[in-house]
């Protein structure tokens, strides 16, 4: 009889430590990283360029080229002219999503400019009209040198496709 409850204690101690183990398979935090999406609108260069015509290129760059951490400057070229700023001010990128979610960017504008070149432009069609005022639009990345840009979330139509300026 001793031998038998010896032998039931070793074998519940042993069922214990398993159960207290656990099996890392079944937890969610495991498997949260398989399913989300990171991107960086700065690695690597921060400049994006958007062919809004065959004559007129839209370029968003960030943190770029002596702009400063979290600040942005939006141009505008038309033909072989002069880069036309159409927006400056500072911004703020979701950089981690779910996995088919589109990652928010916050524009904050410092510096209003009341040019408009492209007859159609991403942030010039959704630019706020005061100062310090922000506009939320939403990146759907096919790659990481390509997004494509939203004012919605979940739906809609896209503004345009940015590629990546590579050095």
């Amino acid at each position: 009889m001793g031998k038998f409850v010896s032998g039931l204690l070793v074998a519940s101690a042993l069922v214990g430590i398993v159960s207290c183990g656990g099996s890392s398979g079944g937890s969610d935090s495991g498997n949260s990283a398989s399913n989300e999406e990171t991107r960086s609108l700065v690695s690597g260069t921060g400049t994006w360029l958007h062919a809004a015509e065959a004559t007129c290129n839209e370029t968003w760059a960030f943190e770029d080229n002596d702009i400063a951490a979290d600040a942005y400057q939006i141009t505008s070229q038309v033909d072989s002219e002069a880069l036309i700023d159409i927006g400056i001010g500072s911004f703020v990128f979701d950089t981690a999503v779910t996995s088919g979610e589109r990652h928010s960017l916050v524009f904050t504008v410092t510096n209003i400019q009341n040019i408009t070149t492209c007859a159609s432009s991403p942030y010039d069609d959704n630019e706020p009209v005061n100062a310090t005022e922000s506009v939320t639009l939403y990146l759907s990345f096919s790659t990481d040198e390509q997004f494509a840009v939203y004012t919605s979330a979940t739906d809609g139509v896209s503004l345009g496709t940015f590629d990546r300026v590579l050095p």
